[in-house]
């Protein structure tokens, strides 16, 4: 069954994947975090869990960051984006030079975040929606 923009229940734009961006600085030891060099693996109430290169941050270190979400092309998601420092707590290390860091934040706008977890939220809330109505 192909799906179409007419569709009542399926909207193409809730299959879109959002892009993730993540770019900084290592603040303790001045390692730039490069967008591109790190992935978005979990969003937390006030943090985040990143993958990201090996050296480029250890425990107790303090990263400045930029994360933004840019919104698909053809959807009426909004891009959403704000600046954040936090402690990083090392999660998991493994075998292909990568880590997975958790970042606590320390200095950042409250109603950013909050207003950036509701707008990922919302699109997971609309896919959760047609989910429903596809089982009935």
């Amino acid at each position: 069954m192909a799906i179409e923009n007419g569709n009542p229940f399926f909207k193409l734009e809730d299959f879109r994947n959002l892009e993730f961006s993540i770019e900084g600085t290592n603040l303790t030891s001045q390692v730039p975090i490069l967008k591109g060099s790190s992935r978005l693996i979990e969003l937390l109430d006030a943090g985040i869990c990143i993958d990201v290169p090996a050296k480029s941050c250890s425990d107790g270190h303090l990263l400045s960051l930029h994360v933004a979400v840019k919104k698909p092309v053809g959807t009426d998601f909004e891009t959403v984006k704000t600046q954040v420092t936090g402690v990083v707590s090392i999660e998991d290390r493994d075998s292909n030079d990568r880590q997975l860091v958790k970042i606590l934040f320390r200095q950042y706008s409250v109603e950013e975040w909050n207003s950036f977890l509701k707008e990922l939220a919302g699109k997971q809330t609309r896919a959760n929606r047609m989910i429903r109505k596809t089982r009935r």
